[in-house]
């Protein structure tokens, strides 16, 4: 704990995570912007063993998503019920995505947090850059777990991209 956290209760944290993607930035984007692939890469695959309770898609300046999940019985949490409710801040379509989001157990919040994206093309497609900052209350998940729930999450994303790539395909 910082110094911070210990008079305040709230411990401060922000990290980056960089992949690479063999897909032109706009089908990256495209795995943000349209409902049905953002739900399966961010509501769906990721999350096995885990029940979505409801899931409500906006993205644009603005615009609000949330997402309640039962997590699994296997899970450090054993069947709790997550909350996820996103505000967008910035979109600039095939650029970047601003986004302030709260994270909550039941009823009690547990962080709220900033990331942005950045889309980059790149020779071999696009480099997508997340940077997360972030305000974990006392009994919150914390920043290594936030972490790595993002790299899980961007994994999913990956596929999607994939997936996407095997539907414009077969479309031509």
């Amino acid at each position: 704990m910082t110094d911070e956290s210990i008079e305040t209760g709230i411990a401060h944290a922000s990290f980056t995570l960089v992949r690479e993607f063999a897909a032109p930035v706009e089908r990256v984007f495209a795995c943000f912007a349209e409902g049905e692939r953002k739900q399966r890469w961010f509501a769906g695959d990721v999350r096995a063993g885990m029940e979505v309770l409801e899931y409500t898609f906006g993205f644009g300046v603005g615009e609000r998503e949330r997402a309640r999940y039962r997590t699994a019985p296997d899970s450090p949490l054993r069947g709790a019920e997550l909350t996820n409710e996103t505000c967008y801040l910035d979109v600039v379509e095939n650029e970047r995505i601003v986004m302030a989001y709260s994270m909550a157990v039941g009823t009690y919040r547990i962080s709220a947090s900033l990331a942005s994206f950045t889309l980059m093309k790149t020779a071999a497609g696009t480099r997508l850059v997340l940077h997360e900052q972030s305000a974990f209350f006392p009994n919150s998940d914390g920043v290594d777990r936030r972490r790595a729930g993002w790299a899980k999450l961007l994994e999913a994303l990956e596929r999607e991209v994939a997936r996407k790539a095997t539907v414009d395909s077969l479309q031509e």
